[in-house]
């Protein structure tokens, strides 16, 4: 008994599933169980995007504003790697103050296969269920149980996070 125990105690410390199957716990980017996130916003044509829908995927929610220039870089790096990786799901939220007016020139220079979505008035002051937002882009990592794994402030490092989805993705199964 106690070297079955060991056994589950050393698999579930290296990453591995325990005797119930179940993974371990994710820890979020503070060290602290992730929490599972959600929310609903609407595009420029009124669908109501949910994160909880895109499930069981990996996702990516990219905080950004047309003025940000490494939102230019970055959008279109996201989109690129969105069409290579069926497991991840990417959703840009635009942080812009007038969206309306602003997106629809700024999606035909920087078109993206992914869903745009339109940040509401506490969301544009920083304020979103991942905590405060303080530069654009910044983008949150989400796993394929909605959890909160990671954040990159700035433009995200595309190779380091093709890993990190293929990795999220293999640990599901």
């Amino acid at each position: 008994m106690r070297s079955l125990l060991l056994v589950a105690t050393c698999l579930t410390a290296c990453g591995g599933r325990g005797p119930s199957g179940i993974p371990p716990p994710v820890s979020g980017p503070d060290g602290r169980p992730a929490e599972t996130i959600d929310f609903a916003l609407p595009t420029l044509d009124g669908e109501i995007v949910q994160l909880s829908r895109l499930r069981p995927r990996v996702v990516l929610v990219n905080y950004f504003a047309t003025w940000a220039p490494p939102s230019l870089e970055d959008l279109p790096a996201l989109s690129a790697l969105s069409d290579e990786l069926p497991e991840l799901a990417v959703v840009a939220v635009s942080m812009d103050l007038s969206p309306t007016e602003l997106l629809p020139p700024f999606l035909q220079v920087v078109p993206v296969s992914f869903p745009v979505v339109l940040a509401d008035d506490g969301t544009r002051q920083g304020y979103t269920p991942f905590g405060r937002v303080a530069a654009v882009p910044t983008s949150y990592l989400l796993d394929t149980r909605g959890r909160f794994v990671e954040v990159f402030h700035g433009a995200t490092p595309i190779d380091h996070l093709r890993r990190r989805v293929i990795e999220l993705s293999e640990e599901a199964r």
